[in-house]
């Protein structure tokens, strides 16, 4: 047993929104004909994982000080790669992709905004690859394709 003090004033409830996109590749070319499920969920904006500092990804020595490389006969701070804001991955012998990333919640409101337009609508998505693992860093939902730049 716990003997966790909560405050009075703690919310009993939460409420997210989630949204499911899904398209089919046009980009890529190895990929066309291959389809794409990607859920976009939305997370508190002040959580620590939507606000990631510099600082988060300086990369440490084994003692835990921050580590430096020298450049041009200057010390420069080693950064560490962020993993990205979702997960990404193919469907085992099928052509689908299935993904999810987490963003602010008015994020997923402008996107469901989006959804109400008449327009052709585009994904635009970049992944890293990275311990045998894709990861999203960038999701955009948008009226211009992509391709045409």
């Amino acid at each position: 047993m716990t003997n966790d003090v909560v405050s009075p004033d703690t919310n009993l409830y939460e409420f997210d929104s989630d949204l499911h996109l899904y398209g089919d590749y046009i980009y890529p070319d190895e990929r066309i004909g291959h389809t794409c499920s990607i859920t976009v969920c939305s997370q508190d904006p002040n959580d620590d994982f939507l606000n990631p500092t510099l600082d988060n990804f300086q990369a440490r020595e084994d003692d835990g000080s921050r580590k430096y490389r020298k450049a041009r006969g200057q010390l420069e701070p080693v950064y560490k790669i962020p993993k990205g804001m979702g997960l990404f991955g193919k469907t085992r012998g099928e052509s689908n992709w299935n993904g999810a990333i987490w963003v602010p919640q008015h994020i997923v409101a402008q996107m469901t905004v989006l959804l109400t337009s008449s327009q052709t609508l585009y994904i635009e998505m970049i992944e890293i690859k990275a311990e045998r693992k894709r990861r999203l860093t960038h999701l955009s939902l948008q009226t211009s394709n992509p391709i045409e730049g």
